[in-house]
């Protein structure tokens, strides 16, 4: 079944925004490559 995904997207931790990634492959296994880390103020 085909399944379109978004061009880019945000990785969690512990459900905090982390990074902006992209899907894609490498060596013939699915990766995600990290465009740009989202910056956080401390608390």
């Amino acid at each position: 079944i085909p399944v379109e995904m978004p061009d880019d997207f945000i990785l969690q931790a512990n459900g905090i925004p982390v990074f902006r990634g992209k899907m894609g492959v490498s060596d013939e296994n699915l990766a995600i490559k990290i465009i740009e880390p989202l910056i956080h103020r401390k608390r």
